[in-house]
């Protein structure tokens, strides 16, 4: 199992390429900002091999990270895929918004980092 982590979230929502290949991601854990944070952000993986243009391509998962006002000083969520993790059939992409497939990216107030854990 590979492990891909992102500790430098674009501050201008450029999407990356996790893997250029079919794959399976098992899990994501995302560290989550604990202070200053006044907005939600949105984790987004696309089915895809180049790199996602959010607010443009369409993600096959969006996972909402709230604010600590809201969701609590829990300073790391853990996304879990069932069954063996989720599949992807061409490559997985990530990117981090401040909407729901927005394109605004999330800079200082988004995740601090993100590990997305995936195998062929």
């Amino acid at each position: 199992m590979a492990v891909t982590r992102i500790s430098t979230i674009n501050a201008n929502a450029v999407g990356l390429v996790i893997n250029a290949g079919p794959c399976r991601v098992s899990a994501i854990h995302i560290d989550a900002a604990l202070a200053g944070v006044s907005a939600n952000s949105f984790v987004m993986l696309y089915d895809q091999t180049a790199a996602p243009t959010t607010g443009t391509d369409t993600p096959a998962f969006v996972h909402l990270v709230e604010t600590a006002a809201t969701r609590g000083l829990k300073g790391r969520e853990k996304v879990i895929f069932p069954g063996g993790g989720r599949r992807f059939a061409t490559g997985v992409g990530l990117g981090v918004t401040t909407t729901f497939n927005g394109a605004t990216g999330v800079g200082a107030t988004g995740p601090t980092s993100i590990d997305v854990f995936w195998e062929p």
